[in-house]
């Protein structure tokens, strides 16, 4: 997931529409499992101000050492997380940093209530405003509020019936939101996953990317 995640975010931060760039950005898997793993420790912080965030994350959500990222809320305005729940279905978190808002593109609103959606990624939607603040890059950054991010899971996005395909419907709707909101995450028709996979696998293998 992360190879195809990481060839993603190539063409995300390297696309335009109408000759301006896309402002957006895309986060792996790591960075999700690793700030996750870290909420026992946060929701026991005496002073959630204080609480240590570790370089790795900080550096990740700064872009140190990567040529292709972009700054978050000054060049970004969508920051895009894979998430999956119990290692069986993938969902699109778009982070809308103007508005502290999370949205949830789920192909398969079944497998979860929105209570039980909402309950599990609360750990993200508390951490990240005290990451982005200890990350900051901007003053926007550094001063914008700690209150935890609203989550609201869209029930308008096209559904899949086999579960391995969360994972690709995932990447499809992560690309088609960067480029057209969530008018072109309504227009994409699950049964063309398979050729647009092998149109990606094309991609990759013309680009070279390891």
């Amino acid at each position: 997931m992360d190879a195809l995640l990481k060839f993603s975010r190539h063409i995300l931060r390297t696309d335009d529409v109408d000759g301006q760039k896309l402002r957006v950005d895309l986060l792996d898997t790591k960075f999700i499992s690793h700030l996750c793993r870290l909420f026992p420790k946060f929701s026991k912080a005496p002073v959630h101000e204080d609480f240590q965030f570790p370089k790795a994350l900080i550096d990740a959500v700064a872009g140190v050492g990567e040529l292709d990222r972009a700054q978050l809320f000054t060049e970004v305005d969508y920051l895009y997380l894979p998430f999956n729940f119990d290692k069986k279905h993938w969902v699109a978190l778009v982070v809308e940093l103007n508005c502290a808002k999370i949205t949830v593109l789920d192909c398969n609103v079944h497998l979860r209530t929105d209570a039980s959606l909402k309950m599990d990624l609360q750990p993200l939607a508390r951490m990240l405003p005290f990451l982005f603040r200890q990350a900051a890059c901007n003053p926007t950054m550094s001063q914008m509020s700690t209150s935890p991010f609203s989550i609201e899971r869209s029930l308008c996005i096209p559904q899949v019936t086999a579960h391995v395909d969360s994972g690709l419907m995932t990447l499809f709707l992560i690309h088609g939101h960067a480029a057209g909101g969530m008018d072109d995450c309504v227009e994409f028709p699950p049964d063309s996953i398979d050729a647009e996979t092998k149109k990606l696998v094309s991609a990759i293998i013309l680009a070279g990317v390891p």
